[in-house]
């Protein structure tokens, strides 16, 4: 005869479940774009959620790729993946079982997602999520009968399965996932369409125990949404959501929810999984948080209109102003020009401040810059003007990069969060725009210094702006060192005055290697935890570094087939070499300068080395041969 069970075992048993952690991923539906009050507004009346945006996706949106994003705790540009997704993905609940909240499911065309998943040059794993917590405990989906439930996704394992699965009525969807959560260490629920979610999610943080995490997430639907509501509660008790992908309070990444929920769970992070752990910092309230997404939100679509037409508008009042100027008006316009764009960056600080209409933007780039430039050129003589605008617009973006670039973040040449690729600190755009201005300025300033003065200069100007364009822990870009270690090593070479040797022109090659060299030893002293740093540094070998070169040609490769991007490259090619070869003419005026001709030889060098190394190759050197253009134009208006 059996031992008899003794009568605490059942205690015992729920006592050990309730000491365990348990995570939930709530979805709730979206709200229309224009709602009153918005969606974040209504999470935050619950006072137990941290709030914030997600960041949902890396390149062009599609609802079942942030999904897959989440899932995977990784992710990429979606350029980068060769085929579609299935057309109608959505979850296959099991049948024929008694048990109806222990039946399972699987995803719709999985194969062929986890095939296209393997195209792209990363370790992107969809279902690293729901692999991890299943070894450990039970993974449960919750939804509404006759939907997609494509969210279930989020709960799937490697092989596309979820382990347990309950579709209810739209009434019972909430009170269902009360009861599924009692003994799932990671349960995923989808809150029905067209039902107010508030008493549902009422219910669930009620049934939280003191060690579990509940994370609130705006549904990703059709209707494009690049940054999602989101909250969580059980991560701490400041009131926004932050983490090491964005470094801003009230943003994260949505990879950043598996990393989040598997670190919970004390679970060790695969590799695969690039997300990081979220915490909780700062106070913006839900008015705040909407104004950064709305400005962050107007970056890409008018960020090339506006800059161009701003310059073209400071162009015509330098123009206006120089009709009064005699026999110098066309010396006048190509000096304003030039100045109207080294402020322009500087410029672009306040506006993004300011977050006026896009007129308005527009017509005050235009004004600020005109008279910044034509105030420069009266007070300060050539070219030592560049001088002034190159250190007020260099110095006010690293100040910024030192207070966590919260302007940086809102400026027109900032890093555009809203793509998903880069959150904070200096982007591609930002990148080149102040490593040429910077080199250009340098020039300005020991423009007419001696030889060892403008060789020291270089140096440790040029070494100093490289480091804080790329230092990690101020938030920067890696690929300014590569591009700012070769402009710096080819303007001290021009300096010396001598034809560039072998030996000079493997100094000018070896400069990158030596300054990436510096920048890994900067960051692991430091704990920069950069994106140098998780990427590169901590690469799994030499496979993923090679991974992530072919990634960066790639992306440089496919961004020439958008819209006019293939031709204007083509066209500023023809410039780069018109101006190699024409470069005695362009250098003449620069001869009683020495300081200034090394500057603009060091800023060519820099764009060139620049495109060839970046992942973003064709911006970068539309932006350098417009600067150099310019600058060729500033130095062949001289007054003499």
């Amino acid at each position: 005869m059996a031992s008899p069970v003794p009568a605490v075992a059942d205690g015992a048993v729920t006592s050990r479940l309730e000491s365990k952690k348990r995570v939930a991923i709530v979805f709730v539906p979206g709200l229309r774009a224009k709602a009153k009050p918005p969606l974040i507004e209504r999470i935050a009346t619950n006072r137990d959620l941290a709030i914030g945006f997600a960041s949902a996706i890396q390149g062009a949106y599609a609802p079942e790729q942030t999904l897959l994003d989440i899932s995977a705790g990784s992710r990429v540009w979606t350029s980068l993946y060769d085929g579609e997704l299935p057309e109608l993905v959505m979850l296959l609940p099991d049948s024929g079982v008694l048990q109806p909240d222990r039946h399972g499911g699987i995803i719709s065309g999985w194969p062929q997602i986890t095939r296209r998943a393997r195209t792209p040059p990363a370790d992107i794993v969809p279902g690293t999520l729901g692999e991890a917590v299943v070894r450990i405990g039970n993974v449960g989906y919750v939804g509404p009968e006759g939907s997609r439930n494509r969210e279930a996704i989020v709960a799937a394992d490697e092989q596309g399965r979820v382990n347990r699965v309950r579709l209810a009525r739209p009434d019972q969807v909430g009170s269902d996932a009360v009861r599924l959560w009692r003994d799932s260490a990671l349960m995923v629920v989808k809150l029905p369409q067209g039902r107010d979610p508030s008493q549902a999610l009422s219910n669930l943080l009620a049934a939280r125990r003191p060690g579990d995490l509940l994370f609130v997430v705006e549904t990703p639907a059709r209707e494009r949404r690049r940054l999602l509501a989101i909250g969580a509660a059980g991560l701490g008790s400041a009131r926004n959501l932050t983490s090491d992908s964005t470094r801003t309070d009230g943003l994260v990444a949505s990879t950043d929810i598996a990393a989040t929920a598997m670190d919970h769970l004390g679970l060790d992070l695969p590799h695969e999984v690039s997300g990081q752990v979220m915490r909780t910092s700062g106070d913006r309230s839900p008015a705040e948080l909407t104004e950064l997404k709305d400005r962050l939100a107007e970056i890409g679509p008018r960020r090339w209109i506006v800059v161009v037409a701003g310059l073209a508008g400071a162009a015509l009042i330098a123009g206006i102003a120089a009709l009064g100027a005699r026999g110098g008006r066309v010396r006048l316009l190509g000096r304003a020009a030039f100045l109207a764009a080294l402020w322009l960056p500087a410029v672009l600080l306040v506006t993004g401040a300011m977050a006026p209409s896009r007129l308005g933007e527009g017509l005050l780039i235009a004004a600020a810059c005109a008279l910044l430039a034509l105030a420069t050129d009266k007070l300060i003589p050539w070219p030592r003007a560049i001088a002034l605008p190159a250190a007020v617009t260099v110095i006010a973006h690293v100040v910024d990069l030192g207070l966590g670039s919260q302007l940086i973040q809102r400026s027109l040449l900032g890093p555009n969060p809203i793509l998903g690729a880069r959150f904070f600190g200096v982007g591609n755009e930002l990148e080149v725009t102040l490593g040429v201005i910077g080199l250009l300025g340098l020039g300005g300033l020991l423009a007419s210094a001696p030889r060892n003065r403008v060789v020291w200069g270089f140096i440790a100007g040029g070494s100093l702006l490289m480091i804080t364009l790329s230092w990690g822990k101020l938030g920067a870009d890696v690929g300014a060192s590569i591009m700012l270690a070769a402009g710096t090593a080819a303007a001290v070479v021009a300096a010396l005055g001598e034809r560039p040797g072998k030996l000079r022109v493997a100094t000018i090659l070896a400069a990158p290697v030596v300054a990436l060299g510096v920048l890994a030893v900067l960051d692991i002293a430091t704990g920069g935890n950069s994106h140098f740093t998780r990427s590169v540094l901590d690469a799994g070998g030499l496979g993923e570094l090679a991974d992530i070169a072919q990634r960066r040609v790639e992306l440089s490769y496919r961004s020439l087939t958008r819209g006019a991007i293939g031709l204007l490259v083509a066209l500023a090619v023809v410039a780069l070499i018109w101006g190699l070869r024409s470069r005695r003419r362009l250098l003449a005026p620069l001869r009683e300068v020495p300081g200034a001709r090394a500057g603009l030889i060091g800023a060519f060098v820099a764009v060139v080395v620049g495109a060839l190394s970046n992942d973003s190759g064709p911006i970068i050197l539309l932006i350098g041969t417009c600067y150099l253009a310019l600058s060729a134009g500033y130095f062949l208006a001289t007054a003499k």
